[in-house]
């Protein structure tokens, strides 16, 4: 929805309520005059655009919360749709991956092994290795056997 069309709304609303709005006013302010005749005058001239203004707010605040639950709605359906259009059996990585050590032999930020099947690294990964005093600092590591792996 494009601002002119929430524009349009807020009026066509407004239009539609503002005489249920100036009722209510008019009924308020002569309930009124019983206490202060003077003052329901003053409020029955200038207190109708307070009334229509106020309502017009409401209306602009119902729009908001409108158009806020739709995008959330939307949200969650893409989010489950993606989740649900992921193979079953690809590993998918996203994110930021960090791996330190200090004192160690190895240090490995990600290792995909000979049977994990297809694995997919989305745009924007980012692998990070260090290591303080260590033998070995692999970023990322695919395939190969380790030195314990006795096959």
């Amino acid at each position: 929805m494009d601002r002119k069309q929430v524009e349009d709304k807020i009026q066509a609303t407004l239009k539609e309520r503002r005489g249920k709005v100036v009722a209510r006013h008019t009924i308020s302010a002569l309930f009124g005059a019983l206490a202060d005749p003077v003052g329901t005058i003053g409020k029955l001239f200038f207190g109708a655009k307070d009334a229509i203004d106020q309502q017009k707010h409401q209306i602009e605040q119902e729009i908001i919360l409108d158009l806020l639950c739709k995008m959330d709605d939307d949200l969650a359906e893409a989010a489950q749709k993606a989740k649900s259009e992921l193979p079953k059996d690809k590993i998918v990585v996203l994110g930021e991956i960090v791996a330190s050590g200090k004192d160690v032999d190895e240090v490995t930020g990600v290792s995909i092994s000979e049977e994990a099947g297809p694995v997919e690294f989305k745009p924007g990964t980012k692998i990070t290795a260090s290591g303080e005093k260590a033998k070995k600092v692999t970023g990322l590591k695919v395939g190969g056997k380790d030195k314990e792996d006795p096959k």
